[in-house]
């Protein structure tokens, strides 16, 4: 049976906690009526249950590594990063912050248009709890496949007695740090939908 069903086993085989389905359930009410229910609304019922039971990590599915050059090479930074941003009783994990940092590849843009607030040459992002943003400079590209392989970027570090310039966007990220346990490799199952209509009957 295929995980993207609708079915309790397939909803467990793709880790949907029972808890999350009994909320969302709860969320509906009762009714008589044969109603069809958005697939998205099922969906942010989940998110907005994992949010407050499960620790919240960051991962980089498809990475780009990010050089930031007017760091030094041994620069080694602890960040704080809480495992619930909504609950502080979860408690917080240090994260290793580094001169070499990976990113996703969707947050980075060769060219930079007015309806894209993630990284862009020349253009500060946060990087997620990281005190400074910052600025691409340049990028390289493989020239069999014209993917993007590694970009240079500077910290937006102020002068001192100058005010932090807070971006319009923050993105996640993960430390290229393996003498501080960073990246942790992992296996990930990524489930398209199974239907193109959400109402496959009609």
């Amino acid at each position: 049976m295929t995980p993207r069903l609708y079915t309790l086993v397939a909803l467990r085989r793709r880790g949907v906690p029972p808890g999350a389905i009994l909320s969302f359930v709860s969320e509906l009410g009762v009714t008589t009526a044969t109603i069809n229910i958005q697939i998205v609304r099922f969906e942010q019922s989940i998110r907005k249950y994992l949010e407050m039971t499960v620790p919240r990590l960051m991962l980089v599915l498809d990475p780009i590594p990010v050089i930031i050059d007017d760091l030094p090479d041994d620069h080694y930074e602890e960040i704080e990063n809480a495992f619930g941003p909504k609950d502080v009783n979860m408690g917080s994990h240090k994260l290793p912050f580094t001169k070499r940092v990976y990113i996703e590849r969707d947050d980075f843009r060769e060219v930079d248009s007015k309806d894209f607030f993630r990284m862009a040459p020349g253009k500060p992002v946060g990087l997620l709890k990281v005190p400074y943003p910052v600025i691409a400079t340049s990028f390289k590209k493989d020239d069999a496949t014209g993917l993007v392989t590694e970009i240079h970027a500077k910290y937006d570090k102020p002068a001192e007695g100058e005010k932090v310039k807070k971006p319009k966007a923050y993105i996640h990220w993960v430390a290229d740090a393996p003498e501080h346990g960073s990246p942790i490799r992992c296996e990930v199952r990524v489930f398209n939908p199974l239907f193109k209509s959400d109402n496959p009957d009609a």
